[in-house]
């Protein structure tokens, strides 16, 4: 199992090539390291779909609100909101319908 972390102000992204435009949400596990809490932002295609703050250690279900594609490449990022050393862990990343 391979998983992605942010911590601090850090950020993960990853282009994605759509092929039917649809409207989705998007779909992941986050769990928070022992420490204070870290809120995560997640943009497609720099608009922002939802902010989140994970509370358990464990992973735990997250969806962003439905939102509209087009065909082609996009960009999804995830950006940590906080300025010191509060980490969460992304695993699980896909689209829903």
């Amino acid at each position: 199992m391979q998983a992605a972390f942010i911590q601090g102000p850090g950020t993960i992204s990853q282009s994605i090539a759509i092929e039917v435009a649809s409207v989705y949400k998007l779909h992941f596990k986050m769990a928070r390291r022992t420490g204070g809490a870290q809120t995560v932002n997640v943009y497609f295609d720099g608009g922002l779909i939802g902010t989140y703050t994970p509370s358990s250690l464990d992973y735990a279900d997250f969806y962003t609100d439905a939102f509209a594609t087009s065909p082609g490449n996009h960009t999804i990022l995830f950006k940590g909101m906080t300025n010191n050393d509060n980490t969460v862990f992304i695993d699980g990343v896909s689209f829903v319908q």
